[in-house]
Formats: C-alpha cells, sequence, structure tokens
C-alpha cells in the first residue's frame, strides 16, 4: 500500500507509527522475525534471543498506551537460550536494543569529554547526562562501564522514574537521578561544566530542539562543553545479526517512544548559526570505535558566553 507523505506532515514524531499502521504491523513485523531466525541459522547464531520473541515483545509494546508502561516491558530480561550463554550479554530488553544503549557511542563521548578537558584539567566537575535512560552513559563518566573517569560528579535525568531506578540500582550512591523534562530542567543556571546525551536530540521533534538547547546553554557554565553522538554509526553486536533483527530492533525503539528517530536539524543550512543564537559554538569531534568497527561522529556544542 503506498504511503502519502502528505498524510503524515501533521505529526512528523509518529510518522514511522502510521506507516506501519497503514501497512498491516502484525504481518510486516512477525515476517521480519521469520526473516531473522532464516538469517541466525545461516550464520550459526544460537546464543541470541529468538527474532520471534522480539516481534512478540513488539506486539505487547504497541498495545501498551501509557509511555512508562512501554518502558517497564523494556525492563524485562532478556530470554537468552541458555544460561551459560547469558555472561557478558545485554542484561535487559532496554540494554539489548539497538538505538537505546550504543556502547560505541558512549564510548565516544567519553573520550571526546576526556580530549576536550581545560589545560591542566584531570575531570569536569559536574556533568549531566541528558535523557539518561538507565544510565550508562553517565555511569562511563565517572568512570564505570570499562572506561575511565572524566567526571568527579553526574546527575542522570529521564522522564520515566523506571528507568531512572534501574540506573539507581546498578550504580547506587555513583550517581544522582532527577526525574525531569529536558526541556524545563530544575537546575540553577551554570550547574554543569559537561553535558551530554546518547542521542536524545534525534528523538523528539522540531518543536522541542530549540527549548531543550536554550536549556543545555541555561544549565552550561561558560567555557562548558555538550556532546551528542551520530546514530549512523554501525551494529553492537555481532556482524553476523541479520537485517531482519536489526530493523525489529529499531521497530521496538519507535515504538516506545511513538517517535521515529531523525534529525530536526536536517533541514537547517546554517547550523553554526543555529546554535549560535543560544550561546553555543559548533564544532565536531570524529571516533574511530576499534571494538565495533565504526566511525562515529561526536557533536561538540561549547558555551560562549
Amino acid at each position: 500500500m503506498q504511503i502519502y507523505e502528505a498524510e503524515l506532515k501533521a505529526s512528523p514524531k509518529q510518522k514511522a507509527r502510521k506507516a506501519l499502521v497503514k501497512l498491516g504491523l502484525k504481518p510486516y513485523y512477525f515476517n521480519l522475525a521469520v526473516n531473522a531466525e532464516i538469517e541466525d541459522k545461516k550464520y550459526a547464531i544460537y546464543d541470541e534471543p529468538s527474532p520471534v520473541l522480539l516481534a512478540k515483545l513488539l506486539d505487547r509494546v504497541i498495545k501498551t498506551p501509557n509511555r512508562d508502561d512501554r518502558y517497564k516491558l523494556l525492563l524485562e530480561s532478556v530470554p537468552y537460550p541458555t544460561a551459560s550463554n547469558s555472561q557478558d550479554k545485554p542484561e535487559l530488553w532496554f540494554d539489548y536494543i539497538d538505538g537505546l544503549t550504543s556502547k560505541d557511542i558512549v564510548r565516544g563521548i567519553a573520550e571526546t569529554a576526556h580530549h576536550l578537558l581545560p589545560e591542566g584539567r584531570s575531570a569536569w566537575v559536574n556533568a549531566v547526562d541528558l535523557g539518561a535512560g538507565v544510565g550508562y552513559l553517565g555511569a562511563a563518566l565517572i568512570g564505570r562501564n570499562d572506561s575511565h573517569r572524566v567526571a568527579d560528579s553526574v546527575t542522570l535525568v529521564d522522564i520515566s522514574p523506571e528507568l531512572l531506578n534501574v540506573a539507581q540500582t546498578r550504580y547506587g550512591t555513583d550517581i544522582q537521578t532527577v526525574q525531569a523534562d529536558v526541556t524545563k530542567l530544575p537546575f540553577d543556571d551554570g550547574s554543569f561544566d559537561l553535558a551530554a546525551s546518547t542521542g536524545l536530540v534525534y528523538s523528539f521533534g522540531s518543536e522541542l530542539q530549540a527549548p531543550y538547547f536554550k536549556e543545555v546553554s541555561r544549565i552550561l557554565r561558560p567555557g562548558g562543553i555538550y556532546l551528542d553522538g551520530d546514530y549512523s554509526g554501525g551494529r553492537r553486536y555481532s556482524k553476523a545479526r541479520s537485517a531482519a533483527r536489526l530493523q525489529l530492533e529499531q521497530l521496538v525503539q519507535m515504538h516506545v517512544s511513538l517517535e521515529s528517530p531523525f534529525d530536526p536539524l536536517g533541514d537547517v543550512e546554517d547550523k553554526a548559526a543555529y546554535f549560535d543564537q543560544f550561546g553555543l559554538k559548533l564544532s565536531y569531534e570524529q571516533y574511530k570505535d576499534a571494538q565495533a568497527n565504526t566511525d562515529v561522529s561526536i557533536r561538540v556544542l561549547q558555551k560562549t558566553a
């Protein structure tokens, strides 16, 4: 069935969901799951959860109208085929699904934060992880998750209390958590010298972009920086994983927030001028991730005044 773009413009954040509904959701994603099972057998992958189980998770997510309840589904344990194969694997569906926790981007942000430390400094004083989820990036900034410490303290901000509860359980007193809307942050001006996000800006509509960066600028001290990642990077786990499996994961991600990841600034020709209006100077750092064999682009915004 042809999808007409004009029908979708009224609600860009739900573009992917509307398109899939028109195509017929259930046959579409269960067909993807079957294809993924075939690909898994082709590459002899037997230590990953079944794509059919992932498709069933997507079905449950779609049928759950409340956002917090959708996140609760992703906080269930990943059902691996055998317990022995679960070592060093993502613990929760939230960890497992590409785009919700991306290790190469986390490493890129942490390395960039270290590289951009002012001369004579060994760490940023106060860091904030915006749209923190279960806290993987924030924990990396203070030396957890196989990273070296680049911040003395970190605060995790997310709108979901369920995700923050998981982060608090995992990292305990090493972090602080604050439930808040990232466009209305409950912090004083100049509270942080480092702010970061693994890609939150790609998950909400263009109408929230300006309020978000206005808040980022407000909470940063002069000279402080904001870092986020580009999700055009590669896969996080086995390269043999099928395209169908990866697409299923992306669909779950989209349906959790009822949004399709995109760059709201894609049509902005002069991005440097756009950020100038918020007192933020734009630059980019490139990070080569040897573990994932990906090139990650890190956006850097420095508070100028």
